[in-house]
């Protein structure tokens, strides 16, 4: 069985892995290097531009391909659970405030 390094460095040669952080910490958009500690030296790894953390939003939108495609996803969930339920939730969140500032304090 080969390491995952071994793997990076031959089976997914040229790829890119993402560590999503769907709900970030703070409101900001981020695609970086991910360097996470070394459990045994605890020390930061070396930096490796194909891995990669990045915040929810800015993953949907490399994904889709559609910049804002999470936003547009979160104003579409209203009208998918109500007609799953079979009860109007669109008009319940149109005009509501709180639910988009709800999304904006995330992103």
């Amino acid at each position: 069985m080969m390491t995952s390094k071994k793997q990076l460095n031959a089976k997914y040669s040229g790829y890119c892995a993402y560590y999503v952080e769907i709900i970030p910490k703070g409101v900001k958009k981020y695609n970086r290097p991910f360097c996470p500690p070394d459990n045994r030296t605890k020390t930061r790894r070396q930096k490796n531009e194909l891995v990669r953390v990045i915040d929810g939003y800015s993953f949907y939108g490399i994904v889709t391909g559609v910049p804002n495609a999470l936003e547009l996803l979160y104003r579409t969930l209203p009208q998918v659970i109500g007609e799953v339920l079979g009860r109007n939730l669109v008009d319940l969140v149109k005009g509501d405030t709180v639910f988009i500032e709800l999304f904006k304090k995330a992103y």
